[in-house]
């Protein structure tokens, strides 16, 4: 599964639309203080409505526009990134940012996730119940920590009441289906409603330690009270995560299908439609890429083929050493080949891209999109 602490660490972390819905989806908010006018509290009658009629909404589902923070530590290393996004009902689309990371964005709808690195390909997710837990997430007000009220204030010129919820330790790890993942979870939230109880802004933060991941968010929800919401429509096309050697997961077209022809002991190899063809070779041992694809450039020469000078290539923020050549020995007849070596999370990695003859704009456009799409799971 592609994942934003996934690409920092190439460790396996739940994903950032889990994370932010371990914020959101208990139905509460935390974090900055929204400006306050310093009016008395409601009485206690109004409050328990307010409360009650907050919770149900918030059950129901919401349109929201969000902005989020995500930073991580892991062995003395740490990254923020940034993102924004949009909430309609149970389903989300986001896009977050981090330096020396890139760009992954992240779609859920109707409790199946997709998510993109970069340019590479949009990914379906395996059907592990992660988009269903999400959905649950986000309509979850746990009764054991419920809202609690707080002040009331003048937000944007309108009356608001201040709902707020804290969670942390065993009831915070249980609450957000995280046992055996998670330990030291705090969760603070914070939410403004009108007086009918409708939420009209969000603030949260997390703080948690996973998988030896040290993980702090901060998220801010703008709430739109139309009732029609602006609907996540799933990515067209999107490929299909497949497991791989190693401990590895990489991505293919849905028309594709895995060849059982020429395999090898840590191979993996793919095809079908669009016409096209990899060959992913793993090893558990990191390699020199320059060396790697000296051999491969030198073996496809000594067979009858031709190869141009290798040269690097960012592909995912990983460094990639790319060559194109043109092989006869692989399929019986003149192909366009281009290969690529690099390491991904300590493993050597080696792809062969097929297509065409005369073609080779078409193979080196299968690699990148593969490579993007290869991470370490285990």
């Amino acid at each position: 599964m592609l994942r934003i602490a996934e690409r920092f660490t190439r460790s396996p972390v739940c994903s950032a639309s889990v994370l932010l819905a371990l914020i959101v989806g208990t139905g509460g908010c935390s974090g900055g203080s929204p400006p306050s006018t310093g009016a008395a509290s409601p009485s206690p009658s109004a409050s328990v409505d307010v409360v009650a009629a907050a919770s149900e909404k918030l059950q129901e589902g919401f349109d929201a526009d969000f902005d989020l923070t995500m930073t991580i530590k892991f062995l003395g290393r740490e990254m923020t990134a940034r993102g924004t996004g949009h909430m309609a009902g149970r389903d989300i689309e986001m896009e977050m940012t981090a330096s020396d990371i890139g760009r992954q964005s992240i779609v859920v709808v109707g409790g199946v996730s997709y998510q993109k690195v970069s340019n590479g390909p949009w990914v379906r997710q395996p059907s592990d119940g992660q988009g269903s837990d999400i959905a649950l997430s986000l309509a979850t007000v746990d009764s054991t920590a419920p809202l609690r009220t707080g002040k009331s204030l003048t937000w944007h010129d309108q009356p608001v009441q201040v709902l707020t919820r804290t969670l942390s330790g065993p009831s915070a790890i249980g609450a957000l289906g995280l046992k055996g993942m998670a330990d030291a979870v705090t969760l603070r939230q914070r939410v403004l409603v009108q007086e009918d109880g409708t939420p009209v802004q969000l603030v949260g933060q997390a703080s948690m330690t996973m998988y030896d991941q040290r993980m702090k968010l901060h998220v801010v929800m703008a709430f739109d009270p139309s009732e029609t919401p602006t609907p996540v429509v799933a990515p067209s096309d999107p490929w299909k995560a497949v497991d791989v050697h190693n401990g590895m997961q990489a991505a293919i077209p849905t028309t594709w299908t895995r060849l059982r022809e020429g395999q090898c002991g840590d191979c993996d190899r793919f095809g079908g439609d669009p016409q096209g063809q990899v060959l992913l070779v793993s090893s558990p041992s990191p390699s020199s890429p320059e060396a790697t694809i000296h051999v491969v450039m030198h073996a496809v020469d000594d067979r009858g083929g031709t190869s141009t000078r290798h040269r690097a290539m960012d592909i995912d923020h990983v460094t990639w050493q790319v060559a194109v050549m043109s092989d006869r020995a692989s399929t019986g007849g003149a192909t366009s080949l281009t290969v690529g070596a690099a390491v991904i999370g300590g493993r050597g990695v080696l792809v062969y891209s097929w297509s065409n003859p005369g073609e080779p704009e078409a193979s080196e456009k299968m690699l990148k999109q593969f490579a993007s799409t290869i991470s370490v799971v285990t």
